[in-house]
């Protein structure tokens, strides 16, 4: 043992190519571990594995989607390096829009994508974020052509969030008020106050804001919200008001009308207004009048609405009419009556027995016609006519 034998070349031969294989296949081991390619068996797919150096997602400031599902895809985008890692969570569902027309936008903050991310089994610990605070998901939001909503990531680095694409407050602010009222933007218009211009253009992520939802005043159309500011030199605190006013369609009266004079298709004129107040059943078409009466005096300029017209009456005060009595066992039995109110289909009316006196409450039916609701004291005198 003190004197081993030497090696022969064919057995140092062999020797080498065995450490060099071994060498490679350590190496090859740890570059792997390096990048995240050890899977441990039994793990969620999606469950990622720490890396170096650590995923960037950067959240997009506005979408316009495709359909009414918004996934992981739609909200972030992420670096060439990395789309293997994310592929299998570009179709995660984080929120799903109406499908109804001017369904209102809907805001995903950052907060929403770390939840669906852990719901998803995946470490968010290993991920870093950027971009926007908050994503505005609106089939109506103004894209910017350069930020094309896309499943696709972006190659090459990922900017810092000071040159990431910027949010105004401003846009923050009128989604949230679209989002509280279930209107678009299309149906709406907001004024925001001069004297707070300057800091609506303020931008995240750039600055950090927290706001209350809208306060509405009933009937005003005044929007007030509390913003809280907060930057790296410190937070302050704003109240930032605005104006809101809602489009309708409106039907106006072109001449003065009497309580009781027929409307003409001619007398109405459509107009679409901003109002601050909704009215309360407007009239939208002009054949909604045709066949109907006014039911109270009404000017030049009036916007109609349901409660402003009536059906003509059928009968008439005066009008000989046809009653109907049910006397029960006996059967029904019919007399006139002289009509001592107007009245239209299914209303009620009193109406007098010129041979009793009696007086009926009579349940309108038919022109010139209807049924006594209540029991004749005289069925005798009723009867014999």
């Amino acid at each position: 043992m003190m004197n081993p034998r030497p090696l022969g070349m064919r057995k140092t031969v062999q020797l080498l190519i065995i450490l060099t294989l071994l060498a490679w296949a350590t190496q090859t081991l740890f570059h792997q571990w390096g990048y995240g390619g050890l899977i441990l068996s039994g793990q969620n797919e999606s469950a990622m594995i720490e890396r170096d150096p650590p995923i960037t997602l950067e959240l997009r400031s506005q979408i316009r989607p495709n359909g009414t599902k918004v996934t992981l895809g739609d909200v972030c985008r992420w670096s060439e390096r990395d789309q293997i890692a994310m592929e299998p969570l570009a179709g995660l569902v984080l929120t799903r829009l109406g499908d109804a027309p001017g369904a209102p936008p809907r805001r995903i903050s950052l907060e929403e994508v770390r939840s669906a991310l852990r719901d998803a089994g995946v470490n968010v610990a290993n991920l870093q974020f950027s971009g926007a605070a908050m994503c505005v998901v609106s089939p109506e939001a103004a894209i910017d052509p350069t930020d094309a909503p896309t499943t696709q990531p972006v190659a090459g680095p990922l900017p810092m969030i000071a040159d990431a694409p910027q949010t105004p407050l401003k846009d923050l602010l009128l989604a949230d008020l679209h989002e509280r009222l279930g209107m678009s933007a299309q149906q709406m218009q907001i004024d925001f106050d001069a004297k707070d211009q300057q800091m609506l253009a303020l931008t995240t992520p750039r600055n950090r804001f927290d706001f209350d939802g809208a306060q509405t005043a009933a009937g005003s159309g005044k929007v007030s919200w509390t913003v809280q500011i907060k930057t790296d030199a410190g937070e302050r605190q704003a109240m930032i008001c605005a104006r809101a006013r809602s489009w309708e369609d409106q039907l106006v009266l072109t001449r003065p009308l009497s309580r009781g004079q027929a409307f003409l298709k001619s007398d109405v004129a459509p107009r679409r207004a901003l109002v601050e107040q909704p009215t309360t059943n407007p009239l939208t078409a002009a054949d909604q009048i045709l066949g109907h009466i006014a039911a109270k005096k009404l000017q030049t300029g009036d916007v109609l609405c349901a409660d402003d017209m009536q059906s003509p009456p059928i009968v008439t005060s005066g009008q000989t009419i046809t009653v109907t009595l049910n006397l029960g066992a006996a059967g029904a039995v019919q007399t006139v009556a002289t009509a001592l109110d107007d009245g239209v289909n299914g209303s009620t009316v009193r109406a007098r027995n010129e041979v009793s006196r009696q007086i009926y409450h009579v349940h309108v039916t038919a022109p010139g016609a209807g049924d006594v609701t209540d029991q004749p004291t005289d069925v005798a005198t009723t009867t014999s006519n």
